[in-house]
């Protein structure tokens, strides 16, 4: 990704999102057969900064610093498996 100028500042140039997702569950307690499909997995929300989507993954991260040759430093970061995202929801 590039970043654009205007007036002299430089626009950060990662958009802003949450992703719907949904994570394993696992119980280790002893249950009866029929009570197993009371169990699901965990609807999840993170936030972040779209850093890259490819087929089968996306990447974000939730800190950044900015260094004085204009690059970035990010922390926090997130990949997630696509078979496991709900949604993706960008972020005004």
């Amino acid at each position: 990704m590039t970043s654009t100028k205007k007036s002299g500042v430089s626009k950060f140039p990662y958009s802003r999102i949450k992703v719907y997702w949904n994570d394993i569950q696992t119980h280790s307690d002893w249950i009866s057969i029929s009570d197993i499909e009371e169990y699901s997995t965990a609807s999840c929300v993170d936030e972040g900064f779209l850093w890259k989507k490819d087929k089968s993954r996306i990447w974000i991260f939730s800190s950044y610093s900015k260094n004085e040759d204009g690059s970035y430093d990010v922390a926090n970061v997130t990949c997630f498996p696509k078979g496991c995202v709900t949604k993706i929801e960008r972020i005004k």
